[in-house]
Parts: C-alpha cells; sequence; structure tokens
C-alpha cells in the first residue's frame, strides 16, 4: 500500500516539473492560482476561524506557491533553459527581468531537449494562429519573380 502510494506521488511530482508549457497557458494558470488562493484566503478570513484558518491559508499559499515553480519551470523549458534558472526568481529586480522574458518571449518552436512544442500556439497578444501556420502561410503566399534580362 506505502509503496503504491509512493508511486502514484513519484509519478505526479515527475509530470508536474517536465514538458513544456505555453505563454498564454502560463500565464492563464498563474492567474487562475493566485485568484483562487485569494478567494480562498478571503472565505477562511471571513469565516472567522483565526488561528485554524491562518494556517488553512498558509497551507494554500504554499501550495500555489509549489504549483507557480512547476509552471516556471515548464515555462523555461519551453525557451529550452534548465529549470534550475527559477532560483533566479529570489534576486530582486532580476526576477521581475526574468517574469518578464517568461510572459513575451517566444518558446522554441518545434521539439527541444525538454519535449515537443506545448499544444497551443495562441499568442498571447490575441493572434489566434499558431507560429507554424504563420510560416506555412507566409512561404505560401510569397511570390515568385523571374529577373528579366536586359
Amino acid at each position: 500500500m506505502y509503496s503504491m502510494c509512493y508511486t502514484c506521488i513519484v509519478a505526479i511530482m515527475n509530470n508536474l516539473f517536465t514538458g513544456r508549457i505555453a505563454r498564454l497557458n502560463y500565464f492563464l494558470d498563474e492567474v487562475v492560482l493566485y485568484i483562487a488562493v485569494l478567494i480562498f484566503s478571503i472565505i477562511v478570513w471571513h469565516l472567522g476561524l483565526r488561528l485554524i484558518g491562518t494556517l488553512l491559508i498558509l497551507i494554500a499559499y504554499i501550495a500555489c506557491i509549489f504549483f507557480l515553480l512547476s509552471l516556471t519551470i515548464r515555462r523555461l523549458h519551453d525557451l529550452n533553459w534548465s529549470g534550475w534558472l527559477s532560483l533566479l526568481f529570489l534576486i530582486p529586480l532580476v526576477n521581475l527581468v526574468l517574469a518578464l522574458i517568461l510572459l513575451f518571449k517566444r518558446g522554441t518552436e518545434w521539439n527541444n531537449k525538454y519535449g515537443s512544442e506545448p499544444k497551443t500556439g495562441i499568442d498571447i497578444f490575441g493572434t489566434l494562429w499558431s507560429s507554424k501556420q504563420e510560416i506555412i502561410t507566409n512561404t505560401s503566399t510569397t511570390s515568385t519573380t523571374t529577373p528579366h534580362n536586359v
């Protein structure tokens, strides 16, 4: 029984920190996590559970940090960078630059050493086509001109 639970936990942990995640999914997942923890904190605090509520809120924030770390590592993998660079979030001002890079820098196209390209190709600025489709469209619409001999 113990070994089965341990195996399940290890499998879940491996899936949380491997693979890649696109910019839009990274952004939306972070927003959802922040909102969920905020709503949970407000509800618990308004229930009047001071000591137990504080402990529950602390556990929720620790879980949130854990999942944010998972998202950050997978986003770094999308850029073909090591997940250890997530430790740069501990350095003031550097963390702001890294956050902007993770939000706006396009991930590597096709496969990289951390896995295949994320499924969604939706750009964070609202374009609704993937970068692969954009490349195909651009190459197919270019006109070929023949040089004129003078």
